[in-house]
C-alpha cells in the first residue's frame, strides 16, 4: 500500500478537532459513499462479463440447454441420423459385457438397446425395480454399457423404455407411477445411456389413443423424467396414424414441443411396399420434425431393402428396435 500511494504520517483527528488543511485533502463521508457505490458497479460489470464469457464456453444443444454429458460420453445430438444397430440383453446370463459386444459389428456408430422383457421388466438387476417389489434380471446395467463398443471405441446408445404410466387410467397413482419410471430411466442415464425412446404401448391387446389428455399426461411424465436425468435426450415413439393424418398436426406440435425428438413406429411395416407407403404417408412430419424411424428385423437381406429405401429420400435417422426370434 506505501509503495502505490506514497508514504505519510498519520494523524488522529476526530469529527471535532480536524484541521481545514486536513479536510481539503480528505473525502467527506457522502465521497466515500459514492465512491464506493461506483467499484461495486465496476466490480459487477466485470464480473458478469467474466461469468458471460464462461457461459459462452459450455457447449449448448440445439435447443438452447447446457450440455452436461460427460466429456468422453459419444454425442450425436447434432446430427441427423443414429443408424443404431440392435443389440438386447435377452438369452445372456453372464459376461454380459462380452456378449452385448459380439452383437455389434465393426464400423457401428450408435446402438439400439433392448434391455426390457415383452411385460416390460428389466433384464438387468435393478435397485429402483427391487425397492417396489416388481420383477428384474440379475445382469449389472454398468457392464452391459461397457460392451457398447465397437473398433475400440464407445458408441451412441439409444434405449426402447416401455411405459406403462403413460398409459395409466388411474389419476391417484400417476405421480407414484411417473416417480418409479422416471427413477428407472436415471439408473439408465448414470449407466449410460444416451437417449431413451419411450414407448407408451399398454401391455396386451388393449389399445390406447393420443389427445389433449396424453399430452398433459406426457408433459408431467417428461418433467420428472429431467428432474433426475437432466443431461438424457427422450423421444416418445409414435404409431403412423398420428404423424400420417393431418387432423392430429396440433397434438403433434404440442408433442414436439415436450420431447427432444419423435419416433415413428414402423416396426409393423416389414414389407417393402407397405413400408413404402407408410414412408409416403409420413413423409411430411418425418422430413419436418427430424422423426427418428424404428425398424423391424427379419433378416439382413429385407432390412437392407428397408434402409436403402430410407437413404434414397434422405431420411437417414432410424434404429432397428426389435428382430424376429
Amino acid at each position: 500500500m506505501a509503495g502505490r500511494f506514497g508514504s505519510h504520517k498519520h494523524k488522529k483527528f476526530n469529527r471535532y478537532t480536524t484541521s481545514p488543511s486536513a479536510k481539503k485533502g480528505s473525502f467527506s463521508p457522502y465521497s466515500i459513499i459514492i465512491l464506493s457505490a461506483l467499484m461495486a458497479v465496476v466490480a459487477a460489470l466485470f464480473l458478469g462479463n467474466y461469468l458471460g464469457w464462461l457461459a459462452d464456453k459450455v457447449p449448448t444443444h440445439e435447443n438452447g440447454e447446457q450440455n452436461t454429458e460427460k466429456n468422453d460420453t459419444p454425442n450425436l445430438l447434432d446430427v441427423e441420423k443414429i443408424n443404431g444397430v440392435f443389440v438386447t440383453l435377452a438369452g445372456i446370463t453372464d459376461n454380459t459385457a462380452t456378449n452385448v459386444r459380439a452383437q455389434i459389428p465393426s464400423g457401428s456408430l450408435a446402438v439400439s438397446l433392448e434391455l426390457f422383457d415383452e411385460n416390460g421388466n428389466p433384464y438387468y438387476r435393478s435397485a429402483v425395480a427391487e425397492a417396489f417389489g416388481n420383477l428384474c434380471g440379475e445382469l449389472t446395467l454398468s457392464r452391459a454399457f461397457e460392451g457398447v463398443v465397437a473398433d475400440g471405441n464407445a458408441l451412441y446408445s439409444s434405449v426402447i423404455f416401455p411405459s406403462a404410466a403413460l398409459n395409466n387410467e388411474d389419476v391417484a397413482k400417476q405421480a407414484v407411477k411417473n416417480a418409479y419410471e422416471a427413477s428407472l430411466i436415471e439408473e439408465l442415464c448414470s449407466a449410460g445411456a444416451c437417449d431413451v425412446i419411450i414407448t407408451p404401448f399398454t401391455f396386451g391387446d388393449e389399445e390406447y389413443t393420443l389427445d389433449d389428455d396424453f399430452a398433459d399426461k406426457l408433459s408431467l411424465y417428461v418433467a420428472a423424467v429431467r428432474s433426475l436425468s437432466p443431461s438424457l435426450r427422450i423421444g416418445l415413439a409414435l404409431p403412423l396414424e398420428y404423424l400420417s393424418e393431418s387432423e392430429h398436426t396440433a397434438l403433434i406440435e404440442s408433442i414436439a414441443n415436450t420431447v427432444d425428438f419423435i419416433a415413428l413406429d414402423l416396426t409393423g411395416k416389414t414389407e417393402l411396399e407397405d413400408f413404402t407407403d407408410a414412408i409416403s404417408d409420413a413423409s411430411l412430419n418425418i422430413l419436418r420434425r427430424g422423426v427418428r424411424i424404428l425398424l423391424h428385423k427379419n433378416s439382413d437381406d429385407e432390412l437392407l431393402l428397408l434402409t436403402e429405401l430410407l437413404n434414397k429420400y434422405s431420411m437417414s435417422n432410424y434404429q432397428v428396435v426389435s428382430i424376429s426370434k
